[in-house]
């Protein structure tokens, strides 16, 4: 199966809607694909920002991580990813 990877903020979070109101969620039906989210409320882009949290909920508005450690975390295969929504500030 095909991934939808989601990376970034709020916007892309879906911040304060229901999972199958989220526009990635309604993405991801549309495409057929599984949606691998790593988007959270209040992420920013990060240049050259290390410092960690550890979530508690995507809905929390936090820095970190970061959009560019969003992408290091993703322990997908790539090569699965077909389609990436991203939205993200500095």
């Amino acid at each position: 199966m095909s991934t939808l990877l989601v990376i970034g903020d709020s916007v892309v979070w879906g911040q304060g809607l229901l999972e199958r109101n989220k526009t990635a969620s309604i993405l991801a039906e549309h495409l057929g694909a599984e949606m691998k989210m790593l988007a959270h409320a209040g992420a920013k882009i990060g240049i050259r920002d290390s410092y960690t949290v550890a979530m508690p909920s995507g809905e929390v508005p936090c820095f970190f991580p970061t959009i560019l450690q969003q992408l290091q975390d993703f322990t997908g295969d790539p090569a699965a990813v077909k389609w990436v929504l991203m939205n993200g500030h500095q």
